[in-house]
């Protein structure tokens, strides 16, 4: 009986034939060598070459999640897409091998980008891969268009959209490292996304900080930078942060209690549709 050990000897010594017929074997074995056999076909020795076949065993290791096999299929999709005019083909192949853990399908991604736009500023590209990856991460994240949700494949694509200073993957992942016990709650992590995502103006990462720092989540506990964090969510439009200052205010809380201010604040909160603020202006 062939061996995989012995399939990657004879690939070693680039004895490809040999390595394909011992994969061959396996696979009618029964073994998960799909993508191996995709390899082969598609990317080693010329004399071997195939890529109606490597395509084939390439995508049936897409329906075993192999992430690689994302990634390869993206790269063989690039010319159609470049064709028709149609990138989402093979960024979405490139989009899920990066949920899956794939840096190689990042980097591709990159490239393609910059190969089939070309009229607009670096910025601009970045942005749109950010983006793009946010987007998917949020299907994955919540569940949408037939794709079963999935937090850790969010994740990755929150982390590889994050790199191209996307502000809802901060906002995303702030929260997350905040709550998600799957991923793992992880509050200094939290707080690292929450401050970038403040550095770009958003007042929900704002809050995060504040509440972060109100709690001692991970760091020392410290009202007066949580009031002063809450004091700036709410200048950002936020109304949890708006809330916050009211509980502050009504409990005296770091500073003097002051009733009217509590509901005014609880007031521009309510306005804002916070519900918890809606109720606390019942008990004035």
């Amino acid at each position: 009986m062939r061996t995989i050990d012995e399939y990657q000897k004879l690939k070693s010594k680039k004895e490809y034939k040999e390595a394909l017929a011992c994969l061959l074997e396996l696979y009618e074995q029964g073994f998960n060598v799909a993508y191996e056999l995709g390899l082969m076909y598609g990317f080693t020795d010329g004399t071997i070459t195939d890529h109606e076949k490597a395509y084939h065993y390439l995508s049936e290791a897409c329906g075993q999640n192999e992430p690689e096999a994302f990634n390869m299929i993206g790269y063989y999709l690039e010319q159609e897409a470049k064709a028709h005019g149609d990138i989402g083909i093979a960024a979405s192949n490139y989009a899920t091998g990066i949920s899956l853990g794939s840096h190689s399908a990042k980097m591709n991604l990159e490239k393609f980008i910059d190969q089939v736009i070309t009229d607009i500023p670096a910025e601009q590209k970045s942005n749109i891969i950010g983006n793009y990856l946010c987007s998917v991460a949020m299907i994955y994240h919540y569940g949408q268009d037939d794709v079963a949700p999935s937090i850790k494949q969010a994740v990755n694509l929150y982390l590889a959209s994050a790199e191209y200073n996307t502000l809802e993957a901060f906002i995303n992942l702030s929260y997350i490292y905040l709550t998600d016990e799957e991923v793992g709650v992880d509050y200094l992590k939290s707080l690292e996304y929450a401050l970038k995502g403040a550095e770009l103006g958003d007042g929900i990462c704002m809050n995060n900080v504040g509440w972060i720092y109100h709690n001692g989540f991970g760091v020392d506990k410290d009202l007066k930078k949580a009031y002063e964090w809450y004091v700036k969510a709410a200048d950002a439009g936020s109304h949890e942060g708006m809330y916050m200052l009211g509980t502050f205010y009504e409990k005296g809380i770091f500073v003097k209690e002051d009733l009217l201010k509590a509901k005014q604040w609880y007031k521009k909160a309510s306005k804002k549709g916070n519900e918890k603020a809606k109720k606390m202006l019942e008990s004035f």
